[in-house]
């Protein structure tokens, strides 16, 4: 499976810094956030790690982007 969600890493400055392959739904969740929210989801990659995901800016100002942090003991 190709990676389906490019994120930042928390602090990170290149958006396909992390390549997470999630099941459609996880997709769906995140294009359900509304733009400029600090909502989050949880998202689970195939390799079984969870990161919470959220909107983040693209340098545009639409927060296309996201962000996504490695959730601690998630394997």
């Amino acid at each position: 499976m190709k990676p389906n969600l490019f994120c930042f890493a928390t602090g990170g400055t290149d958006p396909h810094e992390i390549k997470l392959t999630v099941p459609e739904k996880d997709l769906a969740a995140f294009a359900a956030l509304p733009h400029r929210s600090r909502k989050s989801i949880l998202v689970t990659n195939i390799t079984g790690t969870t990161y919470r995901v959220r909107r983040h800016s693209c340098s545009l100002g639409c927060y296309c982007a996201a962000l996504a942090e490695p959730v601690a003991n998630s394997n």
